[in-house]
């Protein structure tokens, strides 16, 4: 009950009669058991109060409803604020409910002119929280409720009933929103469970929640075709990715998928003889019917603002197969539907499924985001969000067709799926398009958040729907934004232009960030498309092979159990290739003694992560080798020693009738040995027989020593084997074949052809001696290529205030009790995983993305935790064991429960020794990129408006020597790196906290628990974090079984995220993708916002940079030669 001093204290503004009556009826409510009398004769309620003002006989006759209606709005206004102040737990006396309950039954009567008057006005202005506070019976007002929603926001222009009403409209829209957002998810909870209508005294205007779906789901389509202010399409958008993610999951799990196959087989086999005539006014944006959806019959208004209707049909009865990876969905219209299908589609009366809320939401988003949002930062970064959320979902009906009309146009289009994808993908490069190509002035920190938005949302289409790239159309178009956002143009302006290649163009891209989403999204293409997860899984898009993996499979390492890095890495040759790759190259074969061939294993180190490939050379396929014996003695025939007998004959020169022939003056020309004999003298002629007969005489010794030795024919012996060759120089093989040795094919002397000074050689050398290149490697690989993120879940007990009482809840105790519900919550935020064998973000610097030892030490680590911890394991999410763990293609995020052990460990390492790379986060040397770096030369030139000039870089650093046409790679600031900035921004703190009463979240004790939230990172910030920048989702758990969301942030224009909107009204069903999702979109818009982030893959560039610098060995051209044929140790 409410106290009657809380009631006095609220009613203060309400007009004298009015106030008067509350006051006396609340100092009564204990002395008398009711107020109202509930007729049973007819079902109805009827007022027994005496001299009430719904009495006519009571007012005065000069008193009419225009006089009073400022006084009724004031009043019913007070009454909302009055219930809307009820705390968790506190009880209501029915008979305060019931007569609100008919009070604002008969104040959202909607008249025939369908006009808002001031007390409807003044309801939804004070009603926000009405359906989120557990209020028994609240639910009977929902129709009325959805009526005046009907009112105020599917209309641009608002119909007032009398002009002189004061109040904001948008306001009025946004309170209207509000009670939209909380009642979205009723009539999928409820379903089929009726609503009673107050101001009937039959049963004859019983609703269902279900029958109200259409029209909710009608009211937030037109609302966002036509709302203008900034935060409350936000809260729209919110809204509608709920809705169909809600509805998603609610076929998949509650109807099993069924619904909408069964639909689909049902208008497959009835030719058309069950279905029935759909009314003028019912909705036509749905999909394939099924029995129990045909008889739900919706009233409410057209779609789309009466622009665009639908209607959803089943091409076929059975679902695609989408576990073939050749089977793709047809991106082509049909052109061979027959009459007869068409006029099936139009007779299909059914309500709006996951199906078609999903083509509905993704034609109206792309729409508005290309004709009205693009020049809004806050609404462009939520519509992208939804249209990132929406590619993610899946929906069986791949095969289903879409029949689009447009009124406007008198177009009938018949689609599927898969083509509103490409329409989607198609949609968001031509966003990305328009703002590329906005004129200078208009370029802004903000318009190229957008961009690189646009670019993220786009590689989630493609991940999700890889079969697009099968699409020639959708990959040109795609490749064409890339290459629009890494040069700054596009080859091909217009499709007749002659393309300009890349060497001719000049690259201006609209800034680095764009150019580096750019980059990141065609490394998507060409890498994970279609591949991810790989077989490392989803926790590491990187190899999970180092050098000591590798050299533990050589039988050069003995013992090889006991070999160091250090070791490992001396058996590597390590080079670099444009100033961003390390390659490591081992020539040695991996347990291949049997069959050795030329072999090189490599490890690739670049900016997207580290791979291992591993190469041979063969001259023959393996599949055309054939089985080769490798016995000892293979054996062979015996050879014959019979010598054929040589059958004597006088060797001709010349034909036989050669005589016969008349000679001419050339057979003179060459004269005859006496005619040598006669110019020479018989002396030479001598000389020469002596010569001739010398040597017969030799070969016929000759031959007869052979015949006599052990390896003549007759003494032959049998043919043994050369020894296997062990010894390959394949490095260079390697490096030759793929290009980085072209010395065949240029003139050392030609200055043009030179290799030119070390530093701007294709191919670097890296000194491995060092003792320090091993821990630079390790911090290599300590930074992922993608980003990271931490959740810490904390569970509140009511009346909870201190940090030790709300970490203590996580302790194991026989007296604690858990809402089961959020152990359920938290098995959908991720999957758990074990930290001993995690090779993806554990939530700790320090324990992240390496290489794990052994099972038996993993089992032996984990048994030693395990007797150590004393939290249930439904909830043992702390990080010393177990953490909730999910990753997509680029990002991670780690979902942690605190408990007492994360503040000794955060005590431990307090100090900083356990963590040592400061290059892994990035803060302590403070990168940045140069337009130009001219170093001791002239001044840089003055650079584009707004945007990024690059130019050539002269000077002494990485990356230098390279040409105006090519791409300018981040390089390090001159000067001063090591000064503290305020640039540097702390890692998000992203809160989720469950509460058990609501109202507890304003005590909650956020700078307390900050101690118990440390992830390592933070001692190598130059900010430290503070609670008045972390990010708060409060969770409270309704007695109906739904969730209320309360939103905390930093203020901020990009603070709050979607999906989740302060206080929406969720399902369970969703939570936990709605959670995860809204954590990562607040991390996204953190780094947008921060002027100095960079992306993952350029800090791993820049790591490598600074590993050239250091390692880098200057070696001539001969040396460079050389350096190929030493062996490594």
């Amino acid at each position: 009950m409410i106290p009657c001093q809380h009631l006095l204290n609220l009613v203060e503004s309400m007009p004298i009669l009015i106030r008067n009556m509350i006051k006396e009826q609340a100092c009564e409510a204990s002395k008398r058991p009711s107020s109202m009398i509930m007729e049973h004769r007819k079902g109805s309620i009827s007022l027994s109060q005496p001299n009430s003002l719904n009495d006519p006989a009571s007012l005065p006759p000069t008193l009419t409803i225009d006089k009073y209606e400022s006084g009724r709005a004031e009043a019913i206004g007070t009454l909302c604020k009055i219930f809307c102040a009820k705390k968790t737990g506190e009880e209501i006396l029915p008979v305060y409910l019931a007569r609100f309950y008919m009070a604002l039954q008969q104040c959202l009567k909607i008249t025939e002119s369908k006009e808002c008057d001031e007390t409807l006005a003044s309801i939804l202005l004070h009603s926000g929280d009405l359906f989120r506070l557990d209020l028994d019976g609240i639910n009977v007002l929902l129709p009325g409720f959805i009526a005046a929603l009907e009112i105020v926001l599917p209309d641009k222009d608002l119909k007032l009933k009398t002009q002189s009403m004061a109040f904001n409209r948008t306001e009025l829209r946004r309170s209207a929103i509000n009670i939209l957002l909380s009642i979205m998810v009723l009539p999928l909870h409820y379903q089929s469970l009726p609503i009673r209508d107050l101001s009937s005294e039959t049963n004859e205007k019983m609703f269902t929640f279900i029958q109200l779906k259409s029209r909710l789901m009608n009211i937030l389509m037109n609302a966002l075709q036509v709302e203008t202010d900034a935060q409350n399409t936000h809260m729209l958008l919110g809204g509608l990715l709920l809705c169909v993610q809600d509805a998603v999951t609610f076929e998949e799990t509650d109807l099993g998928g069924g619904g909408s196959g069964s639909g689909a087989t049902h208008l497959h086999n009835s030719g058309g003889a069950q279905h029935q005539h759909q009314h003028h006014e019912a909705n036509l944006l749905s999909s394939g019917c099924s029995e129990r959806s045909a008889s739900l019959v919706s009233t409410g208004t057209a779609s789309l603002g009466a622009q665009t209707t639908a209607t959803m049909g089943a091409g076929s009865g059975s679902i695609r197969d989408t576990a073939s990876a050749h089977d793709y969905p047809s991106l082509t219209i049909s052109d061979d539907m027959s009459f007869e299908f068409g006029q099936e589609l139009e007779g299909v009366t059914t309500y709006d499924n996951a199906h078609a809320l999903f083509v509905r939401a993704t034609y109206l988003v792309c729409h508005r985001l290309i004709s009205s949002w693009k020049t809004d930062l806050n609404v462009s970064l939520a519509a992208l969000e939804l249209l990132s959320g929406l590619a993610r979902l899946h929906i069986r009906e791949t095969d289903t067709l879409v029949k689009i009309y447009e009124a406007s146009q008198n177009l009938t289009i018949i689609s599927s799926d898969a083509l509103e994808c490409k329409r989607a993908v198609k949609w968001i490069c031509d966003y990305i398009c328009y703002q590329c190509s906005r004129p200078p002035p208009a370029h802004s920190k903000d318009l190229h958040s957008t961009i690189v938005a646009a670019f993220q949302c786009t590689a989630a289409w493609l991940m999700q729907h890889p079969y697009l790239l099968q699409d020639k159309d959708c990959l040109q178009t795609v490749l064409e934004v890339v290459e629009l956002g890494i040069s700054g143009t596009k080859s091909q302006s217009k499709s007749g232009d002659i393309p300009k290649f890349k060497d001719e163009k000049e690259l201006k891209p609209a800034s680095m960030r764009v150019r580096d989403a750019a980059e990141n999204l065609l490394t998507i293409i060409l890498e994970q498309v279609g591949y991810f997860p790989s077989e490392c899984g989803p926790e590491s898009i990187s190899s999970l092979l180092d050098e000591l993996a590798l050299m533990k499979h050589c039988n050069s390492m003995v013992p090889a159990a006991a070999a160091s890095t250090e070791q490992a890495i001396a058996k590597f040759k390590y080079f670099v290739t444009e100033n961003s790759t390390i390659l490591a190259l081992l020539e040695e074969p991996l347990g291949n003694d049997q069959d050795p061939q030329p072999t090189v294993t490599l490890l690739i180190r670049g900016p997207f992560g580290r791979h291992a490939w591993t190469m041979q050379l063969r001259h023959l396929p393996r599949s055309k080798s054939g089985i080769k014996y490798h016995a000892v003695n293979p054996g062979r025939p015996i050879p014959m020693n019979d010598i054929s007998q040589r059958p004597e004959c006088e060797q001709k020169n010349f034909p036989d009738g050669v005589d016969k022939v008349q000679p001419c003056v050339a057979d003179y020309s060459i004269p005859t040995i006496e005619q040598i004999r006669e110019q020479y003298g018989s002396a030479s002629i001598r000389e020469l027989e002596l010569i001739l007969e010398n040597q017969s005489i030799h070969e016929k010794l000759a031959w007869a020593e052979a015949d006599n030795s052990v390896d003549s024919l007759s003494h032959s012996q049998e043919c043994v084997p050369p020894l296997v060759c062990q010894e390959f120089h394949a490095a260079r093989l390697f490096l030759s074949h793929f290009g980085f040795l072209t010395f065949e094919t240029r003139n050392p002397h030609n200055p043009a052809e030179s290799l030119g000074t070390p530093p701007q050689r294709p191919l670097i050398v890296l000194d491995t001696k060092s003792t320090a290149f091993a821990a630079d490697l390790d911090r290599l690989d300590k930074l992922s290529a993608r980003t990271h993120d931490t959740v810490y879940v904390f569970y509140v007990k009511t009346g909870q205030t201190s940090a030790q009482q709300i970490i203590g809840n996580m302790v194991e105790e026989p007296s604690l009790t858990y809402d089961p519900h959020f152990a359920g919550m938290l098995q959908t935020l991720g999957w758990p995983v074990l930290v001993a064998d995690h090779s993806g973000w554990t939530g700790f610097a320090h324990n992240s993305w390496s290489l794990k030892g052994t099972p038996e030490e993993q089992h032996q680590q984990q048994q030693q935790l395990q007797l150590k911890s004393n939290v249930p394991s439904e909830l043992n999410y702390n990080g010393s064991q177990r953490v909730l763990y999910w990753a997509d293609v680029s990002s991670e995020i780690a979902f942690v429960v605190p408990t007492t052990w994360n503040l000794r460990y955060n005590s431990d390492i307090s100090d900083g020794a356990s963590i040592a790379n400061s290059d892994q986060i990035g803060s302590s040397n403070v990168w940045a990129r140069c337009e130009s770096d001219t170093g001791t030369g002239p001044a840089k030139s003055k650079p584009r408006n707004l945007s990024l000039e690059l130019e050539t870089a002269t000077g002494t650093g990485a990356g230098t020597g390279r040409t105006q046409k090519e791409p300018v790679p981040p390089t390090r600031r001159k000067g001063n790196v090591t000064k503290p900035t305020l640039l540097a921004q702390a890692p998000a703190k992203i809160f989720l906290v469950w509460l058990e009463s609501y109202e507890d979240y304003l005590n909650f004790p956020l700078e307390d628990l900050l101690a118990y939230t440390r992830t390592g990172e933070e001692l190598h910030s130059l900010q430290q974090p503070r609670a008045a920048d972390c990010h708060v989702i409060f969770v409270h758990s309704l007695l109906s079984g739904l969730l209320r969301v309360k939103l905390q942030g930093p203020p901020g224009r990009m603070s709050f995220a979607t999906p989740l909107v302060d206080g929406m009204v969720l399902s369970r069903r969703v939570v936990g993708n709605l959670v995860r999702q809204t954590a990562l979109n607040i991390s996204r818009r953190r780094r947008l916002d921060n002027d100095n982030y960079q992306p993952p893959h350029v800090r791993r560039r820049l790591k490598v940079q600074d590993i050239v610098q250091k390692y880098k060995m200057d070696l001539s051209e001969a040396e460079l030669l050389a350096h190929l044929f030493q062996r490594a140790i």
